[in-house]
């Protein structure tokens, strides 16, 4: 390898760099969406889901093990639906 031929660890930068810009694209689009819409869940959801995979892409890439990553979606599940009842009992509180 010659000084201006890059390296393993400057090319699995690169990609993970570029799957981050992807992951923070998404996160426009969907804010743009759901501000003109907030209930276009479906495409908040499938942007989510490519955002999602490459974020999973950059975590492995940084060597997290199967188990860490199915660790951090049960524990993000679970909060996403704990928030999603105290939201629904809020909501209720305000209609009634």
């Amino acid at each position: 390898m010659t000084p201006s031929e890059p390296g393993y660890t400057e090319v699995l930068g690169g990609r993970m760099a570029d799957a981050a810009d992807d992951v923070r694209d998404m996160g426009r689009r969907v804010e743009e969406v759901l501000t003109r819409d907030p209930r276009d869940h479906h495409y908040a959801g499938t942007k989510m889901a490519y955002a999602l995979r490459r974020a999973i892409e950059i975590l492995v890439y940084a060597d997290w093990s199967e188990d860490e990553l199915l660790e951090l979606v049960r524990d993000a599940r679970q909060t996403a639906l704990r928030h999603a009842a105290e939201l629904r009992r809020e909501c209720k509180e305000c209609r009634s």
